[in-house]
């Protein structure tokens, strides 16, 4: 489904408690594509698809599995800033 880097990993294995659980979500736009959002979520639904990470858990909603199919995620730092890049 979804797809750390190691350095990613290594980011939200620092920055996460391990209580919380992370929110993945992708909403489909028609012009811009398919935005993607990530967030501490505090009640997952019943119907979310929870995915253990070992040090942490990710949620996604059912509409959103499709969208995250084969997701990269990484994290990044540039000149300008850092943050989690969404990618093929």
């Amino acid at each position: 489904m979804v797809n750390f880097t190691q350095a990613a990993f290594q980011k939200l294995e620092s920055s996460l408690d391990p209580t919380d659980v992370l929110r993945i979500r992708a909403t489909a736009g028609a012009c811009s594509g398919v935005s993607y959002s990530m967030e501490i979520e505090e009640d997952p639904d019943n119907n979310d698809v929870i995915i253990d990470q070992h040090s942490f858990k990710v949620c996604v909603d059912p509409y959103s599995k499709y969208l995250l199919k084969d997701l990269n995620i990484d994290y990044v730092k540039t000149e300008s800033g850092s943050g989690f890049k969404f990618g093929d």
